[in-house]
């Protein structure tokens, strides 16, 4: 996991710790519409959990002095649709710091995205999404909840350009990071 990887998970963790939830069924409340306000600067009633996790990735870049490398858009579809596109590696083994997506139960729903937090050795792993049940939750996919979901599909972040443009930015951020401390 690169650091801008580790700096979105933090930032998820962060809005779970809050308690960011919506105000019954509304898509909206203060929290919620901050993330909103992240994503398009206007807060409204639409799903929400690709606006939050583009919104997570966007503070987590600019904190870096990173360009957000996530597609911006407010479908879980079109996120899945927009990674392939960009050529980024989908695959259906979850790794610690990247993008997930899963379809829905509902077949009138594009899908729900999130983030993932952490991978146990028995294949389960932790994620952070928003718009799970309202809110920004912390919840487990167990191996056998992974066949129910039809397989979550984790988006990586590893063309070579970026790949190249993340590693340049973790040397540039751990020298000023090592001379911040060298300094008297």
């Amino acid at each position: 996991m690169n650091l801008l990887q580790l700096k979105v998970n933090e930032i998820a963790y962060s809005y779970f710790k809050r308690g960011c939830r919506e105000i019954k069924n509304t898509n909206r409340s203060k929290c919620v519409d901050e993330l909103k306000t992240i994503y398009d600067g206007k807060p409204d009633a639409d799903p929400w959990c690709a606006q939050s996790l583009w919104a997570f990735w966007e503070i987590a870049s600019k904190d870096q002095g990173a360009k957000n490398p996530l597609p911006k858009t407010a479908s879980a579809k079109g996120l899945l649709n927009d990674c392939k596109a960009k050529g980024y590696t989908i695959g259906l083994k979850p790794s610690p710091g990247n993008p997930f997506y899963h379809l829905s139960s509902s077949p009138k729903a594009s899908g729900h995205v999130g983030q993932v937090y952490k991978v146990y050795p028995d294949g389960s792993f932790d994620v952070v999404a928003g718009n799970t049940g309202g809110a920004v939750a912390k919840y487990r996919i167990k191996e056998e909840g992974i066949a129910r979901l039809q397989m979550s599909l984790c988006m990586c972040f590893h063309t070579l350009k970026e790949i190249m443009e993340l590693q340049l930015n973790q040397k540039v951020l751990l020298i000023l990071f090592l001379v911040s401390f060298i300094r008297p």
